[in-house]
C-alpha cells in the first residue's frame, strides 16, 4: 500500500522541538506498549534506537504522491498530532473516532516513526496540520501540549462561568489555566508547591496560587468558591492531589483526572458519592489541533508564550535540555531546541547518541522506575532514610551536610519561631561524628542503612557522657549527672552507623510525675503540636513526635509504658511501633516499668521505623526480659510488601469504641474498606473477652506502674556513676522538686506530683501482684490473644486513641499509623495551656498482635500506608516548618 506523506523539514525556516517532563521520563523509561531494544512496537515495528520529540513544529519541503495539495504547499509551516493508533477495523476506539483511548496508542518520537529532533521526518497527511500565517513556529511546538489541555477542559463538564481548581502547575497545568481563561471560568485556583510556578500561574491570571505545603488547599477553594470548585483538574497524578481534589470539589461537580500516573492510587469513593460528584479521566488528545490552531489565530489564548523559559541548540540537548529539566525543573517549563545549521550533528549521529543513552537509562534504572539522582535535594520535611541514603552514595551531599541542615532546622523552630520546643538539646560532637562516618564511608564503604543518619533520642536513653549530652527524663534533679555508657539501643544504633543528632523533649519522667500536661519538662518548659498552634503534642515522647514530624531529623526513638509512642505518633502524624516488652533492650533507659517499657521507633513511613527497629531489637545480657525473644531478630525491612494485606483476617473490638470522636470512627470505617480493597478480610466485631472498663483497668494498672517505678528508678540512679544533686530514690525526688518548685513546680499548669507521691506510698505487696495478674490476663486471654484465637484473627485493628492500654497491660506490640485529621471547621479552643483539639489535628489507627508478631504488623501497616498515604495530605501549619535545606548549606 502506497503511504501519501508530507516530509516536513527543519533546513531553511527556523523550527522548534519542545523538551518537556514527559521527554524526561521517555528518556529513562519508556511507557508501554513502547519499543525496546528486542521488541517491537506493535504498530510502528520499529525497536530502539528511534529519535525522540512528540511536541514540534516545522516546514514542509516535500510532498508525497496523492497529498492533497489543496491544503498543503511546501514552504508552508505546519505542526504534528503525534498520536499514533492501531486504526484497525476491529478496534472500538478506532472505528469509533476515540484513536487516543485505543489500547496501542503511542506518540510519534516516543513509539516510532521519527521524532522532532530529526533532520527529515515522513508523516501521514491526516496527522499534519499548517500553521496559521500569525502563529509562529516556536508557538507551534506548544500546540501539542496545549491539545492535552483542551482536551481535559473540553471532556470536563465546565461551562463558561464556572468555577475550577487545578492541583500541579507544570506545563499541562499551566495550559489547563490558559484554556479555561480563555473560556471564561469565573475564578481559576492553582495548587503548586514552588513558588516560580506559582508565580507563573498568576502572571496567567490565576485567581489565586496556593501552596499545598502550606495551605488548606480545600479550605481555601470552598471560601473562594462559596462552596467548592464546580470543576477540579488534578494534573499532579499523587494521592494527595487526588485526595484534595475530592474534598475541593463541590457537590455534583467534577473531578477531572489529566495527570498520567506511576502507581495506582486508593479512592476515597465515600466523599466522591456524598457528594454526587463527578469522576472523569482525560487521555491526551483526539483531533481538536483544528480547532486549538482557530483559537490560537484568534489571540484567544494568553501568554503561551511566557511557557517556554528557555531556547537551546540542538547541539546542547542532553546539558541545556535534558539536564536541566532534571536539575532546575522548578524554573523551566518548556525548552526549545532550535537546530544550530553551522553546527548541524547529522542524523547518524543523533540516532547514535540517543539510543546509547536510552539504552543505558533503561538498563540502569528502568527496573526501579525512580531516579533519585533526578531530583532535586530531598525535602528534609519529608525525606526518607532510604532518600538519604541514597544522596549519600552518590555522593550528592554528606552526612556533615545533613547534620548542618537538621540542625539550622533545629534551630528555626525549637525555641525561635513558634516555640515547638521539640528538642532538648543537640550533640556537640554531631558534626564531628559525621565527618568520621563520611570518612568511613569513603575508606570501606557503609555499615548498614542508617550509616550517615541523624537521629534523635528521647531524654530517657542515656548517652554516653563523652558526647556531652544529659540524660535527665526533662528533670533538673539528674542535670549533671553521669551514666556509666550508652543505652544499649544507642549503642545499637551507633554501632548501625547513626548519628546520635540530640535530645528530643518527652513529658517529664515519660509523663509520671503527676497530673501534668503532656510535653512539659521542667528543662525546657511546654512542647506544642506542628499540627495546631499550641496543640497538644501527646506523650510522653512528645519531642520524638514533634521533631519527626517536621523534618528536625531523620526520626527518633520513644519509649512507651502505656501510649507514651503511639499517641504521639498520632497527634504528630508519624509512623510509631511500641515493641513487645523485651524485643528492645531498656538497658540504660530511665524507668517506669520493668513489666510495660518498651523503646521502638517513630518515623515518618513504616518503611524508616523498620529500618529503626531492625537495628535496635535483639537479646541483651542487661535486660532479662530481652532474653525471652527469638535467638534471631527478624529484619522487619523484608516485611515492607505492599500487598501485604492480602489474605489477612484482622478484627475489631467495637466495645472499647465507647466515647470515641465520630469523625475517628468514619474515618475508621473508610480505612476498613481500603484494607478490604487490598484483600483483607475484616471481622467485626472481634470483641475481647473481658469487657474493658478502661478506668477499672486502669486502676489495677496504676498500682503495679506505681510499684515498679518507685523500685526500678532506684535502681536505675544506683547504677549513675555521678548524680550531682545528691537524689538517690523517689523520696529524694520528691523532696528535690519541692525545694526547686520554680524550676519543676511551675504556676499554673505544671505544679502537680501527686504520682510521685503515690508511687512512693505503694509497696509490692499482694495487692501489686494480684493487679499484675489481672493485667496479664485481661490483656492476653481474655484480650489480644483470645480474639486471636476466637476468631482466627491475624491482627487487631482499633483507632489509635484507644489502642495503647490494651497492648500495655498484655506487654504486646502495637504499630499506629496516620489515619486522618480533624476537619478544618473544628472549633479552635483557647490553649490551657495547649489546644487538646483543633482544625487538622492529626490521628491514627494502631495494628496489634500477639508477642513477636512486629514482623506481621509492619507488613499489614505498610500496605495500609502505601495505598492511602494518609500523612502527605496535610502539613503542619506554615509558621512550624523550617525553610533550611540541604541547598542552604552545602558548600558553606
Amino acid at each position: 500500500m502506497e503511504v501519501s506523506s508530507i516530509l516536513p523539514s527543519t533546513r531553511y525556516d527556523p523550527n522548534g522541538t519542545l523538551v518537556c517532563g514527559s521527554d524526561v521520563h521517555s528518556f529513562f523509561h519508556l511507557p508501554p506498549p513502547s519499543p525496546t531494544l528486542t521488541q517491537a512496537h506493535p504498530i510502528t515495528g520499529e525497536k530502539l534506537p528511534l529519535v525522540m520529540g512528540h511536541e514540534f513544529s516545522g516546514t514542509i519541503v516535500e510532498l508525497g504522491k496523492g497529498v492533497d495539495t489543496g491544503r498543503f504547499a511546501i514552504g508552508k509551516n505546519a505542526v504534528v498530532d503525534p498520536v499514533i493508533s492501531c486504526m484497525q477495523p476491529t478496534c472500538g476506539p478506532c472505528t469509533s473516532d476515540k484513536r487516543n483511548v485505543c489500547p496501542h496508542t503511542t506518540f510519534v518520537g516516543i513509539g516510532g516513526y521519527g521524532g522532532g529532533l530529526a533532520e527529515y521526518i515522513a508523516i501521514k497527511q491526516e496527522f499534519v496540520h499548517v500553521l496559521p500565517d500569525s502563529v509562529p513556529l516556536d508557538i507551534g511546538a506548544l500546540i501539542e501540549p496545549l491539545s492535552v489541555a483542551w482536551h481535559a477542559v473540553k471532556v470536563s463538564t465546565f461551562t463558561p462561568g464556572d468555577s475550577a481548581l487545578i492541583i500541579g502547575g507544570g506545563p499541562i497545568g499551566l495550559l489547563v489555566l490558559i484554556v479555561l481563561r480563555a473560556q471564561d471560568a469565573s475564578w481559576v485556583g492553582i495548587s503548586e508547591p514552588t513558588i516560580q510556578r506559582r508565580e507563573t500561574a498568576l502572571q496567567l491570571s490565576a485567581s489565586a496560587a496556593y501552596d499545598p505545603r502550606t495551605t488548606d488547599i480545600a479550605a481555601e477553594t470552598f471560601k473562594a468558591t462559596s462552596g467548592g470548585a464546580a470543576v477540579v483538574f488534578d494534573c499532579a497524578g499523587l494521592q494527595v492531589s487526588l485526595d484534595t481534589a475530592l474534598q475541593a470539589v463541590r457537590p455534583k461537580g467534577n473531578v477531572v483526572e489529566v495527570a498520567v500516573w506511576d502507581t495506582n492510587p486508593s479512592l476515597d469513593i465515600t466523599t466522591l458519592q456524598r457528594k454526587e460528584a463527578l469522576l472523569t479521566s482525560s487521555q491526551g488528545c483526539n483531533r481538536e489541533h483544528p480547532e486549538i490552531l482557530q483559537a490560537v489565530a484568534e489571540g484567544k489564548l494568553h501568554g503561551l508564550n511566557d511557557l517556554i523559559t528557555k531556547r537551546i541548540r540542538l547541539e546542547d540537548l542532553m546539558e541545556e535540555g535534558i539536564q536541566t529539566l532534571i536539575k532546575d525543573k522548578d524554573r523551566q517549563i518548556k525548552i526549545l531546541v532550535h537546530p544550530d545549521r553551522n553546527a548541524m550533528i547529522p542524523p547518524r549521529f543523533i540516532l547514535s547518541t540517543l539510543a546509547f543513552a536510552l539504552g543505558l537509562g533503561l538498563t540502569a534504572y528502568g527496573a526501579q522506575q525512580t531516579f533519585s539522582w533526578m531530583s532535586e535535594y530531598p525535602d528534609l520535611y519529608e525525606a526518607s532514610i532510604a532518600e538519604l541514603q541514597d544522596g549519600l552514595k552518590r555522593g550528592r551531599f554528606t552526612s556533615v551536610d545533613l547534620v548542618k541542615a537538621y540542625l539550622a532546622r533545629i534551630d528555626e523552630v525549637n525555641i525561635n519561631g513558634p516555640g515547638l520546643r521539640a528538642v532538648l538539646e543537640t550533640n556537640p560532637k554531631a558534626l564531628e561524628h559525621a565527618a568520621e562516618l563520611d570518612k568511613e564511608r569513603a575508606a570501606s564503604g557503609i555499615r548498614g542503612p542508617l550509616h550517615g543518619i541523624p537521629l534523635l533520642l528521647k531524654d530517657n536513653i542515656a548517652t554516653r557522657h563523652e558526647d556531652g549530652m544529659e540524660t535527665t527524663a526533662g528533670s533538673w534533679a539528674l542535670v549533671g549527672s553521669v551514666v556509666p555508657g550508652d543505652a544499649t539501643v544507642a549503642a545499637k544504633l551507633r554501632a548501625a552507623g547513626a548519628i546520635l543528632l540530640g535530645k528530643a523533649t518527652l513529658s517529664e519522667w515519660a509523663n509520671w510525675r503527676g497530673e501534668v500536661p503532656s510535653g512539659f519538662s521542667g528543662r525546657i518548659g511546654q512542647c506544642t503540636n506542628p499540627y495546631v498552634p499550641l496543640g497538644n503534642p501527646s506523650g510522653s515522647s512528645s519531642g520524638s513526635g514533634v521533631a519527626t514530624a517536621v523534618g528536625l531529623a531523620a526520626g527518633s526513638l520513644g519509649s512507651e509504658t502505656d501510649g507514651s509512642i503511639i499517641s504521639p505518633s498520632s497527634h504528630n502524624n508519624v509512623v510509631g511501633i511500641k515493641p513487645t516488652v523485651g524485643l528492645t533492650s531498656r538497658a540504660g533507659v530511665i524507668p517506669i516499668s520493668e513489666h510495660q517499657d518498651s523503646v521502638g521507633p517513630m518515623c515518618r513511613s513504616v518503611a524508616d521505623a523498620a529500618v529503626v527497629l531492625s537495628a535496635i531489637v535483639g537479646r541483651d545480657p542487661l535486660d532479662n526480659y530481652s532474653l525471652g525473644q527469638p535467638e534471631v531478630a527478624p529484619d522487619y525491612t523484608q516485611a515492607l510488601q505492599k500487598d501485604g494485606l492480602k489474605g489477612a483476617r484482622l478484627g475489631v473490638p467495637r466495645k472499647v469504641f465507647e466515647g470515641m470522636n465520630a469523625d475517628t470512627i468514619i474515618a475508621f470505617n473508610a480505612a476498613l474498606d481500603v484494607m478490604r480493597g487490598l484483600g483483607a478480610t475484616i471481622v467485626d466485631p472481634a470483641d475481647f473477652k473481658a469487657e474493658y472498663d478502661y478506668d477499672g483497668i486502669w486502676k489495677r494498672e496504676n498500682n503495679v506502674l506505681c510499684g515498679d517505678f518507685k523500685v526500678n528508678i532506684e535502681q536505675y540512679i544506683s547504677k549513675l556513676v555521678k548524680v550531682p544533686t545528691g537524689v538517690k530514690n523517689l523520696t529524694d525526688l520528691i523532696a528535690f522538686n519541692t525545694a526547686n518548685a520554680d524550676k519543676e513546680l511551675i504556676e499554673p499548669y505544671w505544679t502537680d506530683q501527686s504520682t510521685f507521691i503515690k508511687s512512693e506510698k505503694t509497696p509490692q505487696d499482694k495487692a501489686y501482684f494480684d493487679a499484675l495478674a489481672f493485667d496479664y490476663e485481661t490483656g492476653r486471654a481474655n484480650g489480644i490473644d483470645g480474639a486471636l484465637k476466637e476468631f482466627s484473627l491475624d491482627a487487631i485493628l482499633i483507632p489509635t486513641n484507644k489502642a495503647s492500654r490494651p497492648a500495655a497491660i498484655a506487654g504486646y506490640p502495637v504499630i499506629s499509623v496516620p489515619l486522618g485529621f480533624q476537619p478544618p471547621d473544628v472549633v479552635l479552643p483557647e490553649p490551657n495551656p495547649t489546644r487538646a483539639s483543633g482544625p487538622n489535628m492529626p490521628f491514627g489507627i494502631a495494628f496489634l498482635g500477639t508477642a513477636y508478631s512486629e514482623f506481621n504488623l509492619v507488613k499489614f501497616a505498610y500496605a495500609y500506608e502505601q495505598a492511602t498515604k494518609t500523612r502527605l495530605k496535610l502539613r503542619a501549619y506554615p509558621e512550624a516548618i523550617p525553610k533550611t535545606q540541604l541547598k542552604d548549606v552545602i558548600g558553606k
